[in-house]
């Protein structure tokens, strides 16, 4: 009888055990959840700035105006630094844009413009934000071998019944080859300049070859001035857009943003990267360090007391556990020197011990499981209203979370709503952490149960049978 009521309180003691190691696993878990998918939400890009206004301003100030552009062109960013950037493996994405507005030559009502990326991993394919329907994207060698081909939108191409393989006239003087059809996504409003309402319909091409239309038409305007005599040859000659093809190429290849792998990779590429601001004070990385910290500080730190807590529940768990094993097989030397004396092996006994504890393990941690999910049902909605409330506290200054310097760039830098992040926290007991607590309270047991029954057993059966209270 007194073995039946030992068995059955060590049986609800390790229900109690493993309900709450199940919850605080579950709470780590929901947590470190959130915290990714926050995180994730962040837009991982880096701008890479050069203050030319500020550097003008300080010339000014000092009577050195004159000098401003040679001082600029040694002070800018170059393309061999430009080039380490675009080698680090934590980039995905790169932008290095050209962008011309058209006269539409076609009925359709909204605005053209044309877009030239100098890489074939522009963001916004890379993103999605463009997906491709039919045909493909631009490549390396369309932009390298300035390849007349464009991507059109899906709303152009069927308002103007216009398909793969057929020609757009972009310009009288720029006519282009379609080999893809796009969508946008409606909800990235990458191409407004502005907050008002406006409709665009973007022409993807390669940069090479819109920059050198560009600069071919500014010089047709200039000749045209020559011959009405606003300009002369000379001053045409000095002012001149270059239309060699490795100028113009190398240009194109003056990446000014680019997208990370992660938001966790922001700092690390920056501080990797720092040695680039050196040669001037007017470079800088802006990556809205600031917003960064302040969404992720707080969730690190949630994340982290988690785990402490975690840890220390395990901890507790794992003396609970030994101890009471211990107690347990001190309580039945007695049993034990009888069974050696009847001929039973040291071995047979101390596996007879690691069964029984398997079996109160298994007894224990069906019912434990039950237990944890009534009790996250009810934790869950709890956790869900802090974690809201604290958010919402902190997210007063919403309107002017981002900062970035250059204008027009702020659209690469998506806003994150904490409170519609925290409004799905979920306490799920998924497969992975009940099966961290069997394992580890097996091990523990294992340990235990050896440790014990060994320092039991080295006594003889004579002295066993003595120690009986």
């Amino acid at each position: 009888m007194k073995k039946r009521v030992s068995t059955l309180l060590i049986t609800i003691l390790m229900i109690l055990i493993n309900t709450m190691m199940l919850f605080i696993l579950s709470v780590e878990n929901g947590i470190g959840r959130v915290s990714k998918t926050m995180k994730d939400s962040i837009y991982p890009t880096v701008q890479l700035f050069f203050d030319s206004l500020a550097l003008s301003s300080d010339l000014r100030k000092e009577g050195r105006t004159a000098e401003a552009a040679s001082i600029r062109a040694k002070e800018e960013f170059h393309y061999e630094e430009i080039k380490e950037l675009i080698q680090d493996e934590r980039v995905i994405g790169i932008n290095a844009l050209v962008t011309q507005n058209m006269d539409s030559m076609y009925a359709y009502p909204d605005e053209i413009w044309l877009k030239g990326n100098g890489y074939e991993n522009m963001i916004e394919i890379v993103d999605n934000t463009y997906s491709l329907k039919e045909g493909r994207f631009l490549s390396e060698e369309d932009i390298r071998d300035f390849s007349y081909v464009c991507l059109i939108s899906n709303a152009l191409a069927k308002a103007e019944n216009l398909e793969v393989n057929d020609q757009f006239i972009a310009s009288p003087n720029l006519m282009l080859r379609i080999i893809g059809i796009y969508s946008q996504d409606e909800q990235t409003p990458y191409d407004m300049e502005t907050e008002e309402t406006m409709r665009r319909e973007i022409v993807l091409v390669p940069a090479t070859v819109l920059q050198l239309f560009i600069n071919e038409e500014q010089n047709a305007n200039m000749r045209k001035d020559v011959e009405r005599g606003f300009m002369s040859v000379s001053e045409y000659e000095k002012l001149k857009w270059d239309t060699d093809h490795d100028v113009i190429w190398q240009k194109c290849q003056m990446a000014d943003l680019f997208l990370l792998d992660s938001a966790e990779s922001l700092e690390p590429f920056v501080r990797d990267h720092s040695s680039l601001l050196e040669a001037s004070p007017y470079r800088s990385f802006q990556i809205n360090e600031s917003e960064y910290r302040k969404i992720t500080d707080p969730l690190d730190f949630l994340d982290k007391s988690a785990g402490i807590v975690a840890i220390s529940v395990c901890i507790l768990s794992a003396v609970l556990i030994l101890l009471v094993a211990l107690m347990k097989t001190q309580m039945e030397q007695y049993e034990m020197g009888l069974r050696m004396l009847v001929g039973e092996s040291r071995f047979r006994i101390i596996l007879s011990y690691l069964f029984f504890w398997t079996l109160v393990l298994f007894l224990s941690l069906i019912p434990a499981i039950l237990c944890t999910k009534a009790v996250n049902r009810v934790a869950e909605e709890k956790i869900r209203e802090t974690l809201i409330l604290n958010a919402a506290r902190n997210s007063g200054n919403t309107d002017d979370m981002w900062s970035v310097t250059a204008k027009g760039y702020e659209r690469y830098f998506r806003k994150v709503d904490p409170v519609s992040v925290f409004e799905r926290f979920t306490l799920e007991m998924d497969t992975a952490v009940w099966k961290t607590v069997l394992i580890g309270e097996f091990l523990i047991l294992l340990f235990s149960q050896i440790l014990s029954t060994v320092s039991v057993l080295k006594n003889t059966p004579k002295r066993l049978l003595s120690m009986r209270e």
